[in-house]
């Protein structure tokens, strides 16, 4: 819808269902917004994070630009392109 209005979108928007957490980071034009996720830190463990920015040191993943992560209560993790 942007590209057919001639105007840029930049977001992060997080969905869940209270069994599925989904989040995005997309930008018509580059860099989209920041977007990271951390699985299993010894402080929280058997879990995922995902936050705009590193919340503490760690081993922080940046989500690729333009993508769909997907995390359910397996703590598995999925990315997608969009």
């Amino acid at each position: 819808m942007a590209k057919r209005y001639q105007v840029e979108a930049s977001l992060n928007v997080v969905f869940s269902d209270g069994y599925r957490l989904i989040a995005s980071r997309f930008a018509t034009n580059s860099p989209p917004p920041s977007l990271y996720w951390i699985r299993d830190d010894p402080t929280f463990p058997q879990s995922v994070i995902i936050a705009s920015e590193p919340l503490f040191l760690g081993n922080w993943i940046a989500c690729p630009e333009n993508s769909i992560i997907s995390v359910g209560a397996d703590c598995e993790i999925q990315i997608e392109q969009i």
